[in-house]
């Protein structure tokens, strides 16, 4: 390579610079999805069980409510 395909050092430095404006941005970015993966996992947990939510907002793939009663051992009847 000779030296006039050589890019000068100015050039370099400001790539340099953009690439480090670029990552800084990107970092941001990858901050508030990481932030925003987080509260949707939150709120994915939420079910009746865990939150003020009425048991009709729990959907299909809740769990079945169980009963507090206990069995008392007896035959039915």
């Amino acid at each position: 390579m000779s030296r006039s395909e050589q890019p000068s050092r100015e050039g370099l430095v400001a790539l340099v610079e953009q690439q480090a404006r670029l990552i800084a941005e990107q970092a941001a970015r990858i901050e508030a999805l990481h932030a925003e993966v987080a509260e949707l996992k939150r709120r994915l947990g939420r079910t009746s069980r865990n939150s003020s939510q009425p048991p009709s907002t729990d959907g299909p793939a809740a769990p079945a409510p169980r009963s507090t009663r206990r069995s008392s051992g007896r035959k039915p009847g």
